[in-house]
Parts: C-alpha cells; structure tokens; sequence
C-alpha cells in the first residue's frame, strides 16, 4: 500500500529485485519450493504500478505546461 502513495518508483523497483530474487530462489530448489505464480504475479502489478506512476507524471507536466503556456 505504502508504495502507491509513499514514494511509487522506488518500492516498485524493490519489488522487482525482489521478485527477481524470490524466482533465483525457487529455480535453484529443483521443485521444492512453490510460489511461481505470485511471483509472477508481483512482477506484473510491479509493472503496471510503474506505468500508472508514469502516466500520471507525463499528466501532471501535461498540465503544468498547459497553464503556463495558457498564463503567458
């Protein structure tokens, strides 16, 4: 929760670290250890997270450069 409002980018970065981590993990157990899917799953929302963080940025300069071009 705390990275959607937090600080976005950062959190999501750790996120995929450690999915990343988590899946060297479970490749090195030879089938011993579960837990593919949400891997994966942490990946994907990771992802989408960063997206959502960039399209909201690109919408807010967007803006800004709307009311200062609209301003002058």
């Amino acid at each position: 929760m705390g990275s959607w409002f937090l600080c976005p980018i950062v959190l999501a970065i750790v996120a995929l670290v450690l999915a990343k981590s988590a899946d060297d993990t479970i490749a090195a157990a030879g089938g011993a250890l579960g837990g593919g899917g949400l891997v994966t799953a942490a990946r994907v929302i990771a992802w989408i997270h960063l997206a959502v963080v960039g399209l909201a940025v690109a919408f807010g300069l967007a803006v800004l450069v709307g009311v200062l071009v609209g301003a002058s």
